[in-house]
């Protein structure tokens, strides 16, 4: 009885073990499941990871270049402007305003700036016109001035000589006055002597007539 009671505890331990290696198959089997499904998600993990990232990437790049043009171009578009500008082209058309951020702001200010310096020009080709139409002007009434300079000159010369004549005949008139002077002179001391004269000579007929009365009233 006790050998068929080992036996049976034998047998009930073998199946036991057999149940245990079964039990532990199964686990190492669902285990084993359990690992494929984790690493399976892990991987559709790492996969959805990699296009999210791969996707964020592009949508970067998309917008970076997107914002770069925004950027850039008005920049690019004010440097062609300023240097057609600088070469004298004030033609170019003005920068497009998308925006109202500091390039707006700035891509307005470059258009006023052109702007204002058209109109600087404008009102400098209008100046340059007027100075020359002054110009000419002045060029004509140089020429009328310098005219009535030869003129001038000519009637001062004229004067000139016709004062030289005056000289020499207000000369000769002075010699002229001069000697009349002197003749005048010459004629109030002949005509003293010549009074002087006749008194004396009155004063001789005057004595002669009264020595003749004495005579007479001697005589009677």
């Amino acid at each position: 009885a006790q050998s068929i009671l080992e036996i049976d505890m034998l047998n009930r331990s073998e199946q036991m073990i057999a149940l245990a290696l079964e039990l532990e198959g199964i686990q190492q089997a669902g285990l084993k499941e359990i690992q494929e499904n984790d690493n399976a998600k892990i991987n559709l993990m790492i996969r959805t990871i990699i296009i999210m990232v791969g996707l964020s990437i592009i949508i970067c790049i998309v917008i970076m270049v997107k914002i770069g043009s925004i950027i850039v171009k008005p920049i690019v578009s004010m440097t062609e402007s300023a240097q057609a500008i600088a070469k004298g082209d004030l033609t170019q058309p003005d920068i497009e305003i998308k925006t109202q951020d500091e390039i707006g702001l700035l891509a307005g200010v470059f258009n006023e700036m052109k702007m204002n310096l058209q109109r600087v020009i404008e009102g400098v080709q209008d100046n340059s016109e007027q100075l020359s139409t002054a110009a000419e002007q002045l060029s004509a009434s140089t020429e009328q001035v310098s005219a009535t300079t030869v003129d001038v000159t000519k009637q001062v010369s004229q004067t000139a000589e016709l004062a030289q004549i005056s000289a020499s005949s207000a000369n000769e008139s002075a010699r002229a006055m001069e000697e009349t002077a002197q003749g005048v002179q010459r004629i109030a001391e002949a005509s003293q002597q010549l009074q002087h004269v006749s008194i004396e000579a009155n004063e001789t007929a005057s004595s002669g007539v009264k020595i003749l009365k004495q005579a007479q009233s001697q005589m009677y």
